[in-house]
């Protein structure tokens, strides 16, 4: 004879299940701030989605971006040894902190073109993001803040 079911046992396995339910509720994404000119991408976190934005104008030049005011523009291009290098033959040592490539695509997944954002910062997390989402995006409910490209520290 077999033991009888017993709720009671199986309970927490079921209040988890609620729980996980719960925060990977579905929300629409707000996707107007798109034509924001300040407006650098959407990042696809562990969380949510999350859009970025930078203080300066949103600014692409080739393959490179970066957030730029007034005329001139300088955009970095490559990083070694902790050291950013600019096109305008300028460098930049991140002293506390460290380099990291922001790689901005057009589309998701991967939709190009695409654009890379050098800079310093203390930490980072959003190394891909994405100017446009598919129509069909949504985003936590439960939503924790990612980082905002206004998080970093530029040096």
């Amino acid at each position: 004879m077999s033991p009888a079911f017993r709720l009671d046992s199986i309970w927490p396995f079921f209040f988890l299940v609620l729980c996980l339910q719960d925060t990977h509720a579905q929300t629409t994404v707000d996707i107007s701030i798109e034509s924001n000119p300040h407006f650098i991408g959407w990042y696809l976190g562990p969380t949510g989605t999350q859009a970025l934005t930078d203080p300066n104008t949103w600014t692409t030049s080739g393959t490179y971006a970066a957030g730029c005011s007034g005329s001139a523009c300088s955009f970095a291009t490559l990083c070694t040894a902790n050291t950013l290098f600019y096109n305008n033959n300028e460098s930049l040592v991140c002293t506390s902190a460290r380099c990291y490539t922001m790689t901005i695509y057009e589309t998701s997944p991967y939709g190009g073109p695409s654009a890379s954002n050098l800079f310093c910062a203390q930490a980072w997390n959003a190394n891909t993001v994405y100017r446009e989402l598919p129509a069909s995006s949504t985003t936590s409910s439960r939503q924790s803040r990612a980082p905002t490209f206004e998080d970093h520290q530029r040096h």
